[in-house]
């Protein structure tokens, strides 16, 4: 179960008939079905003083980022919501780089990507030396992607399917260029250029098919915002909001990209929206301050999260839809999750759905910087729909939500206590059920747990 700092376990949000089977017959008894509440978990540290969090999987159940260790490293990790513990990736330290960040995931978890470093740098902005790393649940080991033929490289993104992984790696003549890696064959490809000689690519469509980042015009530097689709083998330019301007986040149909821009030629950074309809970007503002990013968007395009400066300075996280038209203060939204003092700085990641948020804050209970998963949305009660006995077998179908996890649990009375029956089912569409073999008892309770 996900373990949260606002809820000591599930509650009951919806309540339906109550049933009971015992061998070859049915009778009247319990059968409910539970949701969890709006949450935000803290996620500690490997020993160490901070962490942060920068990628989410498609159900929120894996969260990767960095964390400092008891020994002082910087090291990549996984976050298990199920288990309520963080992972340790290490870092390729057999080539001297010792300190190591993850920056995506792949839907199922089962595939990380990130950088390892020689130094301690946990966020993007930092110069090198790096080297772009994969990590496979499969065999529980960090491996070097290599470079295009220069010194070094990152890994910003990975696609849903942990195929395909963007980011930026040195040539043979020391220019940092957009690459996509195709894990399966080995495969390292330059992305190419809006005409300058260099340029990185943050983050990648859960298909693939569309890449974002930035690259040189021509070798003032001057930076732009791309879009690069793998059909037609296009970069495209985004253009600006009047000076530079960088991308960060696609939608997988590649008609919202996310990221931020100067207003003018060397002036603050602001985040922006642009989208494929009218092919302009859109100045999201901030919260009074000068500066404001735009990190991620949701993959079907509706929402978008980062920070943004107030008036006194201070980075706080934001949400924002075009519905709303306004930067949406996380803190000032789930105030009501937060303890006194703490405070979400910024918003890294959103699920494909948009339900989960990820990012990094300051928790007020251990007074350090720490990764938080913000889940937005309980699912909410739903229905039971169909409970059909036979044959000392009963199968329990109810509504679901694509992608929701659920557990059916039973008791041998309606005061508990409850256990888990069979394994975890993610539905795949608008219903889900299960059949239970309960014919060596006489009466049982059930329940269905949203998780």
């Amino acid at each position: 179960m996900r373990r949260v700092t606002s809820e000591p376990g599930p509650r009951v949000r919806g309540v339906g008939r109550v049933w009971a089977i015992g061998g070859a017959f049915l009778t009247s008894g319990l059968l409910c079905a539970t949701s969890w509440s709006q949450s935000i978990t803290w996620m500690g540290t490997l020993g160490g003083n901070a962490s942060g969090a920068w990628s989410v999987s498609l159900d929120g159940r894996y969260v990767v980022g960095y964390a400092q260790n008891a020994s002082g490293l910087y090291r990549a990790f996984r976050w298990d919501a199920i288990t309520g513990q963080m992972q340790e990736l290490g870092a390729l330290d057999v080539i001297g780089y010792s300190h190591a960040t993850a920056y995506g995931v792949s839907a199922d978890g089962s595939v990380v990507v990130g950088r390892a470093a020689q130094n301690p740098q946990p966020r993007f902005g930092e110069q090198p030396p790096w080297r772009a790393f994969v990590w496979r649940e499969s065999t529980g080991q960090m491996q070097d992607l290599g470079t295009l033929g220069g010194a070094w490289s990152a890994a910003a993104s990975v696609s849903a399917d942990g195929r395909y992984v963007a980011g930026y790696a040195w040539d043979i003549s020391g220019r940092r260029r957009p690459t996509v890696w195709d894990l399966a064959h080995g495969h390292l490809t330059d992305l190419g250029t809006l005409g300058g000689s260099q340029g990185e690519a943050y983050d990648i469509s859960a298909d693939a098919r569309f890449i974002a980042g930035y690259t040189w015009i021509d070798d003032s530097p001057e930076v732009r915002a791309f879009l690069w689709d793998a059909v037609t083998g296009q970069m495209r330019n985004l253009g600006t909001l009047g000076g530079w301007s960088v991308a960060y986040g696609v939608s997988i149909d590649g008609r919202v990209v996310v990221g931020w821009s100067q207003r003018v030629p060397g002036g603050s950074w602001v985040a922006f929206w642009w989208d494929a309809d009218n092919g302009q970007m859109r100045d999201l503002g901030t919260f009074g301050g000068s500066t404001s990013l735009a990190r991620s968007v949701s993959q079907d395009g509706r929402y978008a999260v980062g920070f943004a400066e107030a008036s006194n300075g201070q980075q706080r996280a934001f949400r924002y839809s075009p519905q709303a038209g306004v930067l949406e203060d996380l803190n000032q939204t789930y105030a009501s999750l937060l303890s006194n003092g703490s405070l979400l700085t910024m918003a890294t990641d959103i699920s494909a759905d948009g339900r989960y948020i990820v990012g990094e804050g300051y928790n007020a209970a251990t007074e350090r910087t720490e990764a938080f998963l913000l889940d937005t949305a309980a699912l909410g009660a739903f229905r039971i729909l169909k409970v059909t006995p036979g044959n000392g077998r009963l199968t329990i179908e109810w509504e679901a939500r694509s992608g929701a996890k659920y557990q059916l649990q039973a008791a041998d009375a309606v005061s508990g206590p409850w256990r888990d029956v069979g394994p975890e089912i993610i539905a795949s569409g608008p219903t889900a059920s299960y059949t239970d073999d309960a014919s060596s008892v006489r009466q049982r309770f059930y329940r269905v747990v949203a998780r």
